[in-house]
């Protein structure tokens, strides 16, 4: 997903009271980006209350296929990278701190909605800024718990980036998501691919404030 680091202050508006995700959920993210030719499904277990993260993607670039695994321990400061297709891992020091994932203060709330039948969401809207590059978004969250349906982010740059959200659910069902595979006791080359720098902006924080 496209996030970008420092959030853009909206200039004269009233500070928004602060959303986020739930401490602890998983749930299935489905991305495409039209100018990457990327399209990819991501199953994410997010623990704040532990300060770790686990996603497993499969990825299509083109005509190229992959699987690959980012395991971030926060409080261990460890990160794992494996690619499942050519059975890799990669261990590395996690320097960055735990971010929970949260709208950027400047976010607006633009309308709530129903989906379908019955599902209620609020539909937000956000700006978000890293140097010159500057990227509008728009987050769909349920009005009860404020679990993810979709986000859309665009900027001139990169284009246009959209991800969806499947059978969320809160809690952490198999804590054992967090262990790294076995092929990890031995370090082996980094593994750099699209969908590896897609779970790691994952890893980094990917709504931050």
């Amino acid at each position: 997903m496209a996030r970008l680091i420092v959030a853009l202050a909206l200039v004269a508006a009233v500070a928004a009271q602060q959303v986020c995700l739930p401490v602890q959920w998983e749930g299935y993210e489905f991305n495409y980006d039209i100018e990457k030719q990327f399209r990819g499904g991501f199953n994410i277990s997010y623990d704040s209350t532990n300060q770790r993260v686990r996603v497993y993607a499969k990825e299509a670039v083109g005509d190229r296929q992959g699987a690959f695994e980012t395991i971030a321990l926060f409080a261990s400061k460890t990160l794992y990278e494996i690619d499942h297709t050519k059975n890799v891992c990669h261990k590395t020091a996690l320097n960055q701190p735990f971010q929970p994932e949260c709208l950027p203060a400047n976010h607006t709330l633009e309308t709530a909605a129903t989906i379908g039948i019955s599902l209620n969401v609020n539909v937000y809207g956000f700006i978000i800024q890293n140097g010159a590059d500057v990227a509008h978004g728009q987050l769909v969250l349920t009005a009860s718990g404020n679990a993810p349906v979709e986000e859309v982010t665009f900027d001139r740059r990169a284009g246009v980036d959209h991800s969806s959200f499947w059978d969320v659910t809160t809690g952490i069902k198999n804590p054992a998501v967090f262990t790294p595979p076995s092929i990890c006791a031995n370090a082996g080359p980094r593994v750099i691919s699209t969908v590896a720098n897609k779970a790691r902006a994952r890893i980094s924080g990917i709504i931050r404030a």
